[in-house]
């Protein structure tokens, strides 16, 4: 195993950590002069310091100790702000860096400059590295993408090779029943699981193309950087929240959406990410995650993955065996949409007496008052007349009103796969109103 030659890691007594703090750059802030931080890195200028500490890392976090040792020993600084973010999914660029810092690695290829990553990009040095060490490649196109979030199989690697693991030339046998003897990180995976620096997940997989937080990336280098082994398979387990978040712009609605899943875990189909920034962007969606789901588990529905394999703003739920008779909409019962400056929409397969629920529901949280006294009972009416019109061609009564100064479509659309609620900013302006209807619009000069 080899032991951290750029700083020592082996841990101090509190009096030398006092006196030995390093004063280093901010390495999570883009806006760094390379000139700068290229010297720093070479050159550390130790000073007595007080012992840095991350306002969001208490010393009752799980990692506390851990993160504050590589934070004395200079290899991790957090950001400006005085945060680590330790929800936040590490991108590629911040794992090399950590890397680097940590040990000097053996080049065994040549370099192949990157084409997003010039001579003069902050962490130019420390990628080329890493590259020249064997653990980063150039892509198809010839990129890098420094700020494209980590692998847990990137991060095997990174750490099998940085730390000299014990790494077989051949996997005989899996360990984990979803990384295969010939997948591509199956020989780094082995490594850290017999190096006890990982267990995998208590479903007895390891999911390799997954991304990691900044805590969990900190924690598994620093077991293989000191040879420390997992005490028991408890310890893995406390870990497994960081793969609920990605795309992480608010850890304060990261923290509350993995609080959601794991009170409500029931009433979601499978364990999939949230995609934080989504919400950052439609905080109606979020209002239905916090008030919303007892509706949702009295009626016996779940909440599903969108297309895309994760949770987001745009709100799928379904049943066990439900299928949508509309092909497009395979397995949708109700979907939900807060978006940006509309109020968002609710479609539903209206012939389901359990999404009509829901969506009446659903309606009570996300609209004002005045909104849900006109919408609820056209929806209990609209509904009414399209369930005996289910397999009548010509029937529609999809229609246009206006409600303090938002356009509504509100109905069952002309192909009967589903009813429409949709309030949102004006199309088209109404040039003659009869009440809550437009009854002549211009069309010809659209309002969007």
């Amino acid at each position: 195993m080899k032991l951290c030659k750029k700083k020592s890691f082996i841990a101090a007594s509190a009096l030398a950590l006092a006196l030995t703090v390093p004063t280093v750059f901010n390495p999570m802030v883009n806006e760094v002069n390379a000139e700068t931080l290229q010297q720093e890195l070479r050159t550390p200028v130790y000073t007595v310091a007080a012992v840095k500490t991350f306002k969001d890392v208490p010393t009752t976090h799980t990692y506390f100790e851990i993160i504050n040792e590589m934070v004395n020993k200079g290899i991790i600084t957090g950001y400006e702000d005085g945060t680590f973010k330790p929800n936040q999914m590490i991108s590629r660029q911040h794992a090399a860096v950590l890397v680097s810092r940590a040990t000097d690695l053996k080049p065994t290829v040549p370099y192949q400059q990157y084409r997003d990553i010039p001579p003069t990009h902050v962490y130019h040095d420390q990628i080329k590295e890493l590259q020249m060490a064997g653990i980063f490649n150039v892509d198809s196109r010839g990129f890098f993408n420094p700020k494209q979030n980590m692998t847990r199989g990137e991060m095997a690697k990174a750490l099998a090779i940085a730390f000299e693991l014990d790494i077989p030339e051949k996997v005989a046998k899996r360990t984990f029943k979803d990384i295969s003897e010939l997948h591509q990180y199956a020989p780094y995976i082995e490594a850290l699981y017999k190096s006890g620096v990982t267990t995998g997940y208590e479903d007895g997989t390891f999911r390799a193309e997954e991304p990691l937080s900044r805590t969990h990336y900190a924690v598994f280098m620093y077991r293989a950087m000191n040879n420390i082994g997992l005490p028991n398979e408890e310890e893995e387990v406390k870990e497994d929240d960081s793969d609920l978040i990605m795309l992480n712009t608010s850890d304060e609605i990261a923290e509350k959406l993995i609080s959601i899943y794991k009170e409500n875990e029931d009433v979601f189909t499978e364990r999939k990410p949230f995609n934080v920034n989504s919400f950052k962007n439609h905080p109606i969606s979020l209002k239905i995650y916090e008030e919303g789901l007892d509706e949702l588990r009295s009626l016996g529905l779940k909440i599903q993955p969108t297309s895309s394999y994760l949770y987001s703003s745009q709100i799928e739920v379904t049943k066990e065996g439900y299928k949508n008779p509309s092909r497009r909409l395979t397995n949708k019962m109700l979907y939900f949409n807060g978006r940006g400056e509309d109020m968002g929409k609710i479609n539903f397969d209206y012939r389901e007496k359990e999404a009509e629920q829901l969506a009446q529901a659903w309606l009570k949280i996300a609209y004002p008052e005045h909104f849900v006294e006109i919408l609820s009972p056209m929806i209990t009416q609209k509904v009414a007349e399209a369930r005996p019109n289910v397999n009548n061609v010509g029937f529609s009564n999809i229609e246009l009103i206006y409600i303090n100064g938002y356009e509504i479509q509100i109905g069952v659309n002309q192909a009967k796969e589903e009813f429409i609620l949709h309030v949102r900013e004006p199309q088209y302006k109404c040039l003659e109103f009869d009440g809550l209807r437009c009854k002549k619009h211009d069309f010809v000069n659209p309002l969007w």
